[in-house]
């Protein structure tokens, strides 16, 4: 018998008992005749149905197997072995990926130690294996290349690649890899290309505006070449203000899913208080290009009449100046700007260098031909820049040597001649090329450019030149200091 049966049948016992006391006492005492009805009432209400629920659950029958188990059928399918897929996700998933780009001179266990690779192994096989070429071509990496990395929880490299970038419209991925942090590691190379993309970047001035450039995403390497737009000294970016905006359009060059380098600015924007400025790249057969205002006229100068950023002149031209060294009276065709020594001598204009080497007086020196009869002559250099020699092009304001005391000298400055058709002429008053205007065709172009830009990115509009926004003064106060 199960607990249930037993507590049923005695739930039944007490019921009958109690009918039966009632009775008996309606029988024998007045009073409980009385009272009989409606305890009879009151216990057909409520109480003989708890006593009846109670007797139904507890004397229901006890479960059986059978009611307990229940048959199902039950088909077998063929299932697929994924053993190599989920051992092939657990492996990559293990893994954490790294970027980071190189820095100028830094030895690679400084590039791995910021991207917390701790891999001895792969080191030794970079920086030991001398005659290996892959190896030598990644020890040379130069700065601002792409490094990619997956990276084991250990800290050793599951892959890492470095993106070499050439000239063209691509370069050379170098790649170390290895199957497991235990196993060794193989260098591979294959070529790449990459594609050019547009992207906006814009925002407010908040505080200087090398920092509001960078917080709104601009690239370093991009903020620079923005400055590179105009002349040093008619930066009109130093002139923006809190509160003022800024519209850039530049390049990426995305690879493999990677940006892997940034090309060039081909729009800059900038509202100062209620005016806009623009100023678009356009291919105008020049070398790299240059920037233009909506009416086509140049951002830069077209001519520097002060090749250095230090302006004190230490002896200007003169026809019958007495030499401080040989004590003889002859010209002085050309100006002398005192500078302390390293100042950096940039180019004045756009042109092609004819000589660049050591001259008798001159010293270490450099001659640029700039077309349309006019050349330029920088004297006394301590250096000559890497890359400036026979047949270079140099832009305007390239860096193309330093100041010095070479030739002739009795101190540090800069020797500087300005000539037309082989006539030296006086830099600080001859009238020269200080703008340039496009032609018809190429204005033409420009307009078309510039507003293809304006629909694609939604660019403000602004009518005022370049050379008013350079020149302009209405926003008082000091110019904001430059942050490295």
């Amino acid at each position: 018998m199960t607990c249930q049966s037993f507590f049923g049948r005695q739930l039944r016992q007490l019921g009958q008992q109690a009918i039966s006391f009632v009775a008996e006492k309606a029988a024998s005492d007045p009073r409980w005749r009385n009272l009989s009805r409606p305890s009879a009432l009151a216990a057909g209400i409520f109480i003989m149905p708890a006593i009846a629920v109670s007797a139904a659950y507890f004397s229901r029958p006890a479960p059986t197997v059978e009611t307990i188990v229940q048959h199902e059928n039950i088909t077998a399918l063929d299932m697929p072995d994924v053993s190599a897929q989920i051992a092939q996700i657990s492996v990559s998933s293990a893994t954490v990926s790294r970027t980071a780009r190189t820095a100028k001179n830094e030895p690679l266990p400084r590039l791995f130690a910021r991207m917390g690779i701790t891999d001895p192994k792969a080191l030794d096989t970079v920086t030991k294996d001398r005659r290996h070429a892959l190896a030598a071509s990644m020890r040379k990496a130069g700065a601002n290349q792409l490094v990619t990395a997956e990276v084991f929880p250990s800290g050793s490299i599951k892959t890492l690649s470095v993106y070499l970038e050439n000239k063209g419209m691509g370069g050379k991925m170098f790649t170390l890899n290895r199957t497991s942090p235990e196993s060794d590691v193989a260098i591979s190379s294959r070529p790449f290309r990459f594609r050019m993309h547009e992207t906006l970047v814009s925002g407010k001035v908040q505080g200087a505006i090398d920092r509001s450039l960078s917080r709104a995403g601009l690239p370093a390497v991009v903020i620079r070449q923005v400055h590179a737009i105009f002349d040093r000294d008619r930066d009109p970016l130093w002139s923006m203000n809190k509160g003022d905006q800024f519209w850039v359009v530049y390049e990426k060059k995305q690879a493999n899913d990677h940006v892997v380098g940034y090309g060039k600015p081909l729009a800059v924007v900038l509202r100062r208080g209620h005016r806009t400025f623009s100023y678009y790249w356009l291919n105008d057969g020049s070398q790299a290009g240059s920037y233009y205002d909506k009416e086509g006229m140049t951002a830069r100068r077209a001519f520097l009449r002060v090749p250095l950023d230090v302006r004190a002149v230490s002896s200007g031209f003169n026809r019958v100046r007495k030499h401080p060294i040989t004590g003889v009276v002859r010209p002085h065709l050309g100006t002398d700007f005192s500078a302390p020594k390293g100042a950096v001598v940039r180019a004045a204009s756009d042109g092609v260098v004819r000589k660049a080497g050591w001259g008798t007086g001159f010293g270490k020196h450099i001659l640029i031909d700039h077309g349309n009869g006019y050349e330029t002559v920088y004297a006394h250099l301590s250096v000559i820049s890497k890359g400036i020699r026979p047949g270079s092009h140099v832009t305007i304001s390239q860096q193309i040597g330093r100041v010095g005391m070479t030739g002739l000298a009795t101190g540090p400055h800069l020797h500087y001649e300005l000539r037309f058709h082989k006539q030296q002429i006086n830099p600080m008053t001859a009238k020269i090329p200080t703008a340039r205007a496009l032609s018809s065709s190429k204005k033409t172009r420009l307009k078309a450019d510039i507003a293809a830009l304006e629909k694609k990115f939604d660019l403000p509009t602004g009518k005022s030149s370049a050379s008013t926004a350079q020149a302009d003064k209405a926003d008082k106060g000091k110019p904001q200091k430059k942050v490295n």
